[in-house]
């Protein structure tokens, strides 16, 4: 029982292999746009002897432990074929067909089948290869693989777009024809906002840089096929489309490709919308005229919704109000009978004061919709403020999995809106401070919609909340990764430490911004005089003519996105209503601040993408690698921007710049100077030997020179040529959203270091063994052996960096026959050169007595002469620890040669000028 089991998959090749049964079926790839069919994704599913499924995974990893990949990619390959033309495979349609990498380095077995095949040509040929996966020499020889398929018109596809760390370079190396979106990425799509602007950025690379169609895998609901094809995806693949069967099929028909393209309402429509219904809305709402109309059509627009509806709520349910969808009196009573049918889950709803959502719901119709045309996704959203709910927001749209995060918002912010207007009309405690709701409510909502700049759009917003509310100083903070970033009304900016503000231990947290971000709930202080948690700032307050105070978080989606701070110079400044009114442009605020700033991570995601493709693409036009690093510097600077970027080198076991960029000497002179201390060069020592980046922090209160912006930095190593890239940041919060971004760019110029690195090589060596030719040819003839080896010494330390060496007969004789560059003649040879030549060592493999005579490294010769009955010996020495480089010992085999040749031509001339044997028998 104890015995140790091994892993299933090392039998798994040996039992398949002996029948090599193979089962194919057929996944549809349609057109997002029309539902075209496009291609068919040959599957294999190899089978046991009686027919079970065995995984494809564990008979990959059996067949590479038995050597035996190409065998089952081989055998797989022919089978799609046959499957397709079996089945009937046409002429209109392509055929995908997954291959390894690594098979494709012997080609001829896959090209044969394509040759050969009768009825399917090359050119309906997809190979589809793993983006997970690579060949040794990198995309450059899988280049060379691919090419003799592409000049047969097979077309390449790239699997797993987005698994790997280097999928947009790879688009830019290898230029395939389609590209497939990992499902990893597709998957909630419509409701992942990172994911969506993820996706729609790569697709705008995948267009206008790689010219590479882009396929979604996995697509399963109609949420995530409609945002696909809302971003611009041409292509999808998944469960929704069409399962795998061993016949050609598709899911779905035309019709659900052809329903019209929503077109969501652009920033400029939403400002547009925004400022239009203020206008008619704050004009006539201290009279209660025209309020239901305008903010039903200012949903509508705001939210793309094709329906918007109100209903109230009282004592025996919710009751139809109004809509902007005209309605009979018969219409009205059905519909109220509907809403009722309903109205436990939305009267909890009301009770909890969260939305209510149908994404696909055709059976729950909560709203008005003509017959023809009934509502599909919807939402419901409570109207309430801090008085009470007085009922529900309603938006409807035709078609299915409409409402997604920016919807749920902007119904949310325009249902306070709606609480706002509503409580003037019922409850509000005076008509002349009506009078604050006006131009200043037109100028919140004109600000909040404003997202060319962030902190003046923030400053405009306290701006508003000061107008509404009479208020006598405010800011507006925005949590970020390592503070709370504050803007003022007049535009004046300060950070508070968040790390302090979740800390209930320190001043901060204790005050009420602490206690505001740790509970997430709004704070009014009608005497701020009577309040104990503002002890530490009250003289300072109290001197400022601050006598109430009023905080309302700022929630998005559960998550804390920051702080609305609004202070009045009246003891209870803070009436109901003046709340009512923070709550609601808090609420409006909080949507359209989060979409400025997903606006604006979007486009700056895009413009880092931008760059880098534009980078990439320098790349493979420079030839040197001052360029390459230089353009490193220079995209890196581009990427941020950032205080400094600079290239270091380690050189004698010290790092000095090779390049850097800044944007001012200033941070040029205070770089430099942290460079030389022992506390950084050992860091950057530490990244090059990990390999791993290193954050490196350069504040240093001890330092009277310490630099105090940026404050830290990021080393991010090139470990193969001594290279390290340093980027310098205000925090580490700042540099963290980018490193992943940047990493992946950094190993492609890596690449382009290498390859650049391996041309200057072989140049290098090419025009050395040049020159090692010519300075031969030229060398006059040798008229003794003396002589000759003295014309080999000669080369070796003026024209091949040897710095001495030897000449022996062998092991045993006391003496070498000549010697050279060094001090004491040694005479020692290498054991194993008694059996092979050439025989290079380095390092501890040096004995201790040539290492005396400053001999770290040597390679040795044996001579073969045929006028000799022994061999020579020749040893070549060096004081490079790092020994001698391959090219080295190839031009040495050249001299050697020469040598040789010459050996035997003075040993022949030497026989033929002797005088004949006066003594020999006639």
């Amino acid at each position: 029982m104890n015995q140790k089991m091994e892993p299933p998959y090392h039998t798994v090749w040996d039992q398949w292999s002996q029948r090599r049964q193979i089962k194919v079926v057929f996944q549809p790839i349609v057109s997002l746009r029309t539902g075209a069919v496009l291609a068919f994704e040959g599957l294999s599913r190899p089978q046991s002897d009686g027919g079970e499924p065995i995984e494809v995974s564990a008979l990959i990893a059996s067949a590479e432990q038995h050597g035996h990949l190409l065998v089952f990619d081989e055998v797989a390959f022919g089978a799609v074929l046959q499957a397709a033309t079996r089945v009937g495979f046409g002429p209109d349609h392509l055929l995908f067909i997954n291959i390894l990498p690594n098979s494709l380095e012997h080609p001829l077995p896959f090209l044969r089948h394509l040759q050969q095949h009768p009825v399917i040509e090359p050119r309906q040929i997809v190979l589809e290869i793993s983006e997970r996966e690579t060949v040794t020499g990198g995309d450059r020889k899988l280049q060379e693989y691919l090419e003799p398929f592409r000049e047969m018109g097979v077309r390449i596809a790239l699997d797993d777009l987005g698994s790997g760390y280097s999928g947009l370079n790879r688009l830019v190396d290898l230029q395939p024809d389609f590209a497939k979106i990992d499902l990893s990425l597709v998957r909630d799509v419509d409701r992942n906002s990172i994911k969506f602007a993820l996706l729609e950025s790569t697709a705008r690379f995948a267009s206008r840089t790689a010219a590479t169609s882009l396929i979604a895998e996995g697509i399963e609901t109609f949420a995530e096929l409609y945002t696909l094809k809302e971003i611009g995806v041409e292509y999808g693949q998944g469960y929704l489309l069409g399962r795998p069967h061993p016949a050609f099929h598709t899911a779905l028909e035309a019709h659900h490709f052809a329903s019209r393209q929503r077109v969501r309402p652009t920033a400029q429509d939403q400002l547009d919308s925004l400022l239009s219904s203020a206008r008619r809305m704050v004009r006539g709402m201290a009279q209660g005229e025209g309020r239901y109309t305008h903010l039903l059509a200012l949903s509508k627009r705001l939210t793309g919704a094709d329906v918007a509806a109100l209903y109230n709520a009282d004592g025996e349910g919710l009751h139809y109000f109004e809509s902007t969808l005209p309605l009979n009196p018969q219409e009205v009573t059905n519909y109220n009978r509907l809403i009722n049918s309903e109205s436990p889950s939305l009267l909890a709803a009301l009770h909890k004061r969260k939305p209510v959502i149908f994404q696909r719901a055709a059976s729950h119709a909560l709203g008005p919709s003509p017959q023809h045309s009934p509502l599909e996704s919807q939402i419901a959203v409570p109207v309430c403020d801090n008085l009470g709910c007085w009922g529900l927001l309603h938006l409807g749209y035709y078609e299915p999995d409409q409402i997604r995060p920016d919807v749920i918002q902007l119904a949310e912010g325009v249902a306070s809106l709606f609480a706002l207007a509503l409580g003037y009309a019922e409850r509000e405690e005076s008509l002349e401070d009506q009078s604050l709701l006006g131009e200043p409510l037109f100028e919140a909502i004109s600000a909040l919609a404003d997202t060319a700049n962030l902190d003046h759009l923030l400053a405009k917003a306290v701006a508003a909340a000061l107008a509404v509310t009479g208020g006598h100083e405010g800011w507006i903070g925005i949590l970020q990764a390592q503070q709370l970033h504050c803007v003022t009304a007049d535009g004046q900016r300060f950070d508070l430490p968040a790390a302090d503000l979740w800390d209930p231990s320190t001043q901060d947290g204790q005050g009420p911004v602490g206690l505001i971000v740790r509970n997430q709930q709004a704070l009014i202080i009608p005497n701020i005089a009577s309040e104990p948690m503002l002890n530490p700032w009250l003289n300072e307050m109290l001197d400022s003519g601050i006598k109430s105070a009023a905080g309302f978080p700022l929630m998005s989606q559960g998550e804390l996105l920051g702080i609305l701070k609004v202070y009045h110079s009246q003891i209870g400044g803070f009436t109901p209503g003046r709340i009512r009114r923070l709550q609601a442009l808090s609420s409006l605020a909080t949507a359209l601040i989060e979409r400025s700033l997903s606006t604006l991570a979007s486009e700056a995601h895009a413009r880092r993408q931008e760059i880098m493709a534009r980078g990439l693409a320098a790349m493979n036009t420079l030839d040197t690698r001052d360029d390459l690093v230089q353009l490193l510097v220079a995209t890196v600077s581009d990427f941020g921007p950032y205080p400094f970027v600079s290239i270091v080198e380690q050189h004698q076991g010290h790092f000095v710049p090779l390049a850097i960029q800044t944007p001012s000497p200033d941070y040029h002179t205070a770089f430099t100077k942290h460079l030389s201390t022992p506390l950084y060069q050992k860091a950057l020592e530490q990244a090059l030997k990990t390999g791993i980046r290193q954050p490196l922090v350069l504040s240093d209160d001890s330092s009277p020179d310490a630099l105090k912006n940026p404050a830290c930095c990021s080393a991010i190593p090139l470990p193969s040529h001594n290279l390290v890239l340093v980027i310098g940041s205000a925090t580490p919060g700042t540099l963290s959203p980018h490193l992943a971004e940047l990493d992946s760019y950094v190993v492609s110029l890596a690449s382009a270091l290498d390859r650049n690195l391996l041309q200057q090589q072989v140049s290098e060596a090419q025009q050395e063994t040049n020159r090692l030719l010519t300075t031969i040819k030229t060398l006059p003839q040798a008229t003794t052996i003396q002589e000759l080896w003295q014309q080999i010494a000669g080369v070796l330390l003026t024209h091949l960096r040897a710095n001495g060496g030897w000449i022996a007969e062998n092991a045993t004789a006391p003496h070498p026959l000549a010697c050279f560059g060094l001090p004491i003649a040694p005479h020692w040879i290498p054991p194993t050169l008694l059996s092979a030549s050439p025989v290079a060592m380095h390092g501890p493999d040096i004995p201790a007595q040539l290492e005396q005579l400053g001999i770290h490294s040597l390679v040795g010769f044996r001579l073969h002469l045929a006028s000799e009955p022994t061999p020579l010996f020749m040893v070549i020495t060096s004081s490079d620890t790092k020994g001698f480089s391959s090219s080295q010992i190839r031009r040495f085999e050249i001299l050697v040669a020469f040598a040789q040749a010459n050996y035997e031509i003075l040993r022949l001339r030497a026989r033929l000028l002797e005088p004949p044997d006066t003594h020999q028998a006639p």
